[in-house]
């Protein structure tokens, strides 16, 4: 979900968004290079949200945006075609070089242990 359709529904939902004074500065956390360092330079900076706590009421507003997301994912899964359940046609000829990959798989293993 992107942030403009995050913030319509949390309007949509009857909450308001207002600016207040944070509780104190909120630092970014400090994550090491390693893996975090990306091969352009980028490194995420996510906030430490360790002391910030929820109300009640912002506790049901992140249960209501994680239905409504839910609910925009399992749209979009159905516009592009997916079914409730298992769906797949599953043949002799899939089955069958499945089990042979297995076994060719099964084998190297056993080569390089001995």
């Amino acid at each position: 979900m992107d942030v403009t359709t995050f913030s319509r529904t949390i309007l949509a939902l009857g909450y308001y968004i207002t600016m207040d004074k944070p509780p104190s500065r909120i630092k970014s956390l400090r994550l090491p290079n390693e893996p975090f360092l990306q091969s352009n330079g980028y490194k995420p900076a996510p906030l430490d949200l360790v002391a910030i706590t929820l109300t009640p009421k912002m506790e049901e507003l992140v249960d209501q945006l994680a239905e409504n997301t839910h609910n925009l994912w399992a749209k979009e899964r159905i516009q592009q075609g997916w079914t409730y359940g298992l769906n797949e046609v599953i043949n002799f000829f899939s089955i069958y070089w499945y089990v042979l990959l297995m076994f060719i798989i099964f084998i190297y293993v056993g080569i390089l242990k001995t």
